[in-house]
């Protein structure tokens, strides 16, 4: 019969820290979820942006390269104001924790109690 692989040992101190890192990151989103505002472009870029003929002008300024590069760095720059702030949070707040589960040396010595 074939023998099925050896099981990696419970590691309790990288589930802790795994822990610690999405409790911490979580009750920050939070904290700053409710103390932050909706994010509100200001009236002359919404204009702009909202407007064909801005779009228009902006495109035979610069091309479409510069209407692409203007949304998208509408995106970017919005992710870190107000409540999508939190969202970008949790989010790296996720990939940290997946990262450090995923990473954690899995020989288990530091795990060890001491003699």
């Amino acid at each position: 019969m074939s023998e099925t692989p050896p099981r990696p040992p419970f590691q309790p101190r990288r589930s802790i820290v795994v822990g610690c890192i999405v409790a911490l990151g979580w009750s920050l989103a939070v904290a700053i979820y409710v103390t932050s505002d909706p994010v509100r472009p200001s009236d002359d870029v919404a204009e702009m942006q909202s407007t064909k003929r801005g779009m228009r002008d902006l495109e035979r300024i610069g091309g479409k390269e510069a209407v692409l590069q203007s949304q998208l760095a509408d995106w970017v720059s919005g992710l870190w104001r107000g409540q999508s702030l939190a969202y970008t949070t949790v989010a790296i707040t996720l990939l940290a924790a997946g990262a450090t589960w995923l990473f954690w040396p899995l020989d288990g010595e530091d795990d060890d109690p001491p003699e």
